[in-house]
């Protein structure tokens, strides 16, 4: 049934009135704080404004007047998708899907879902087909460029991250990943040119900071680095992906007490962090601790014995104690994008 209190909110919102929305829905509100309608346009409005704790406790409280609603189900996944519990968000979206299979925009979010949780071929399936149905939609070919990039298809993902630039060249997330990518081809300025111009595009998005710095490291200019992953840092001081960039530079410059200390601090925010671990190990190396490297990283490569950064660590280690056959035989497969 048509709601057109719900309506005039969607199109408020979808024209940036955020603040017309909020006045409206809150003298809705007034009127009928029970009305399940109303719960739900304070939950898009959370959403809308970044609030997604709060807007999945408004879903979660309209659910039950919105069971049949593809779309309703698609924004409840999103606000999921939003905090990290990808695992509900899939949930959310399969029940938009099976309200609607042609939910183009559910199934997109889906996909997102799916890499986080590190089912990338269950989302490049997804990808692709939405991408052959919408050639035009930048965010689908910037989504399947990631997965091209996740699972190492290097120059398929630069070529899906131009596509998407040629529709919308201010996409901020195709600038700034094609920035990322384009210095491991040695690219250096077309690289710098779309990191530079993501931050500029979203400087309040830490991770067109975090590529920049990315960037600039690989072009050993350090001091520049440091001061764009200061910037990322100051956006998400809990990120443990920025912690542990920063620590590689102060280890790559030999500082190994700085570099303990970020690989630490990333650990206290994510302890399974793979790379702060090898990180850590490596600072063991360094420091003459070979059995106490070695210790460590097989620990860790019984949870994850295919990882590059353990498995890496871990033939240095192994070098390094005088057993060079083993470290040969376990030494990972170079992936470096230029070979790709």
């Amino acid at each position: 049934m048509f709601n057109y209190h719900l309506h005039q909110v969607e199109q408020l919102l979808a024209t940036g009135d955020i603040q017309r929305a909020v006045k409206l829905n809150k003298e809705k509100l007034k009127q009928s704080p029970n009305s399940l309608e109303n719960k739900y346009c304070e939950g898009l409005i959370y959403l809308f404004t970044g609030k997604n704790e709060q807007a999945l406790k408004a879903f979660s409280d309209a659910e039950e007047y919105f069971r049949s609603s593809p779309k309703f189900y698609n924004n409840y996944g999103k606000a999921a998708l939003d905090v990290g519990d990808a695992e509900n968000a899939c949930e959310l979206f399969l029940k938009s899907l099976t309200i609607s299979a042609d939910n183009a925009q559910a199934r997109y979010n889906l996909a997102c879902a799916y890499i986080q949780l590190g089912k990338h071929e269950e989302a490049q399936t997804i990808l692709e087909i939405l991408v052959d149905q919408h050639n035009e939609n930048a965010d689908y070919l910037c989504a399947l460029a990631d997965v091209m990039r996740l699972n190492g298809n290097f120059k398929k993902a630069v070529r899906f991250y131009q596509s998407a630039l040629k529709i919308q060249p201010d996409h901020v997330s195709a600038n700034s990943n094609l920035g990322a990518l384009l210095v491991y081809f040695g690219r250096f300025d077309e690289s710098l040119e779309h990191c530079l111009r993501a931050t500029k595009l979203a400087p309040k998005q830490a991770l067109t900071h975090l590529n920049l710095g990315r960037c600039l490291v690989r072009q050993e200019l350090f001091d520049e680095a440091m001061e764009a992953f200061a910037d990322a840092f100051d956006l998400e001081p809990e990120s443990p992906l920025i912690c542990t960039e920063v620590a590689d530079v102060w280890l790559s410059s030999g500082d190994l007490q700085e570099a303990s200390d970020w690989y630490k601090r990333a650990l206290k925010f994510s302890p399974d962090s793979t790379h702060a671990i090898a990180g850590i190990a490596r600072i063991l190396l360094d420091t003459d601790n070979v059995a106490a490297a070695l210790v460590l990283l097989e620990e860790k490569l019984e949870v994850h014995p295919d990882d590059v950064d353990l498995n890496r660590a871990y033939a240095d280690a192994l070098w390094d104690d005088g057993d060079v056959n083993s470290a040969i035989k376990i030494t990972p497969i170079n992936i470096e994008i230029t070979n790709k």
